[in-house]
């Protein structure tokens, strides 16, 4: 969520490694050196590209669009791009409507998800989706997170 909204995105020293902590004095353990998380490295970095990919990240207006226990929509959007955002932190499957139409997507674009995460991975690769009379129509896994991105001309 950091990385799509609103503000800017602050990693505190060692998150990016998976720097674990719990209560003082054991609140903040050093840099593991030689034992770094390099999947969760990998993970912050693909989100910062995407950060600085989608101007609609950096400068966009923000728009809450769906919420209920467990689940999230909400959409970042400016004069170039769109993003929505779904989260699903529930241990149910969720069929999600989404009305994009008020990230200003237009009736019939196509979407690409260019994120998504589960309980134990991720993934950039795009997947390209069609909205349909203004809705984006998926089923979203429980326990996961999908970005979703449209380009104007």
């Amino acid at each position: 969520m950091q990385f799509t909204l609103p503000g800017a995105p602050t990693i505190y020293y060692g998150d990016e490694t998976g720097v674990t902590g719990w209560t003082d004095p054991d609140n903040r353990r050093t840099f593991p050196w030689g034992h770094e998380n390099w999947d969760l490295i990998a993970f912050f970095r693909d989100m910062i590209r995407l950060h600085k990919k989608w101007s609609c990240f950096r400068q966009g207006s923000y728009k809450p669009i769906e919420a209920d226990t467990g689940y999230l929509a909400y959409g970042r959007f400016d004069n170039s791009s769109s993003a929505l955002i779904v989260i699903n932190h529930s241990d149910q499957t969720r069929e999600i409507n989404v009305p994009v139409y008020e990230i200003e997507v237009p009736d019939t674009a196509v979407m690409k998800r260019v994120m998504k995460t589960d309980e134990l991975s991720y993934n950039v690769g795009s997947l390209n989706v069609s909205v349909e009379e203004g809705v984006l129509k998926r089923t979203i896994e429980a326990w996961s997170a999908e970005i979703y991105v449209v380009e104007r001309q």
